[in-house]
C-alpha cells in the first residue's frame, strides 16, 4: 500500500488584548520584517485580516491561488488553511488585525442565539480578497483599529470594540451579498415580536428536522388547530409548514456536503427525507442543482483540516 504524508499546516494561535475581542500586528518593526517567505499552510483560531501595502506575491487560500498587490486587504475566517509568498526580488509589507468573532458578537447580541448565529455563519461562510479602493469603509476601519492601539488615547478601548463590530458587519454584508439567499435562509432570524404564535412549531423543526413531522404535531405544539395553524405559518413565512421543513432538511444537507467528508448517501439517510428520489427532487427543486453538483462546486473551496497534519506555533 502506497505511503501518502499529510500535508503540514501550522496551528498559529493568538490570545485577544486584555479588555478587547482584538489583537493585531503593525508598527515598524512588523512592517519592517515582513519580506520572509510564510509558504507554510497555516490557520488561526482568530479570524485574520490583513492589508498588503507594497510588494507583489501569491496568497493561498485552501487551493485557490491569488495574486498579491499593493492596497488589497485579506479576509480570511478561523479555521482556514492559508499561505502568503513573496515572488523573488519583492518584499510585501503587511498589517494585521485579528479578531476573535465570538467575544466581538455575544457584546452586540447578549443571549439572542439565533442572530448571533446567523452573523456568525455570515462572517464566516468564506474568505475574501479585495482591493481596499472598492471597499474603503473596511479599509477605513482597519486602519482606524490599528491606529487607536498604537496611538493609546483616552477611550481607545471602546472606539476599537466599536470599530471591532462595525467591520465584522461590513464583511457580514459583503458575504451576504456574495451568497445565495437560499442558502442562508436557514439560519435568518425571525421576527419574534410578530411570530410568537408559532415559535414552538419552528423551534421543533430546527430541532428534529431530521425526523417525521407531522403538521398536527406542530400546531398541538403551538396550541392551535391544524387549519389555523397552516394558515397562519403562510401568512408568517410566506410559505407552507410542509415546504419550510423540506426547505430547511435540504439547506442542512448542503452544508454537510459542503464542509464534511460524509457520503452523500449518508447525508440522504440522516436527512428527514423517506427516500432518496424524494431528497433528489427537493435538493434540485431548492438548490437548483443536483447533490452531486453542488458538492462538486462548493466542498472544493476550501481544504478541510483533517487533510493536514496539524501542528501548533504560538502566534506568527
Amino acid at each position: 500500500m502506497e505511503n501518502t504524508q499529510k500535508p503540514k499546516v501550522e496551528f498559529r494561535y493568538y490570545a485577544t488584548l486584555p479588555q478587547l475581542p482584538i489583537y493585531f500586528l503593525t508598527g515598524d518593526n512588523w512592517l519592517n520584517c515582513i519580506g520572509t517567505r510564510t509558504a507554510c499552510l497555516h490557520f488561526h483560531n482568530l479570524m485574520e485580516i490583513g492589508y498588503c501595502y507594497n510588494g507583489n506575491g501569491n496568497l493561498l487560500l485552501g487551493d485557490q491561488g491569488l495574486k498579491i498587490q499593493p492596497h488589497m486587504i485579506s479576509i480570511i475566517p478561523p479555521n482556514y488553511p492559508h499561505s502568503t509568498d513573496s515572488i523573488p526580488g519583492s518584499v510585501i509589507t503587511w498589517e494585521y488585525l485579528f479578531i476573535d468573532i465570538d467575544k466581538c458578537l455575544e457584546a452586540a447580541y447578549g443571549n439572542d442565539e439565533a442572530k448571533l448565529n446567523y452573523m456568525k455563519k455570515l462572517i464566516t461562510q468564506k474568505a475574501h480578497f479585495i482591493r481596499a479602493k472598492e471597499y474603503p469603509e473596511i479599509a477605513g476601519e482597519f486602519r482606524i483599529i490599528l491606529h487607536e492601539m498604537l496611538m493609546q488615547k483616552e477611550y481607545n478601548i471602546y472606539i476599537v470594540k466599536a470599530m471591532a463590530f462595525s467591520l465584522l458587519m461590513r464583511i457580514a454584508r459583503l458575504t451576504f451579498s456574495e451568497t445565495d439567499d437560499e442558502f442562508l435562509s436557514c439560519s435568518k432570524p425571525l421576527d419574534m415580536d410578530n411570530i410568537s404564535q408559532i415559535k414552538p412549531a419552528l423551534d421543533h423543526i430546527r430541532s428534529h428536522y431530521r425526523s417525521p413531522i407531522k403538521i398536527q404535531d406542530l400546531a398541538d405544539a403551538c396550541s392551535i388547530s391544524e387549519t389555523y395553524f397552516r394558515k397562519i405559518f403562510k401568512a408568517f413565512m410566506n410559505t407552507s409548514a410542509l415546504d419550510y421543513i423540506n426547505k430547511i432538511r435540504i439547506l442542512n444537507a448542503a452544508d454537510s456536503m459542503r464542509s464534511t467528508d460524509c457520503s452523500i448517501h449518508e447525508i440522504i439517510s440522516k436527512s428527514g427525507f423517506t427516500s432518496e428520489s424524494t431528497f433528489n427532487r427537493n435538493f434540485k427543486k431548492y438548490m437548483g442543482t443536483s447533490p452531486k453538483q453542488w458538492r462538486e462546486k462548493y466542498a472544493g473551496q476550501k481544504r478541510q483540516l483533517k487533510d493536514f497534519d496539524i501542528y501548533l506555533e504560538n502566534g506568527w
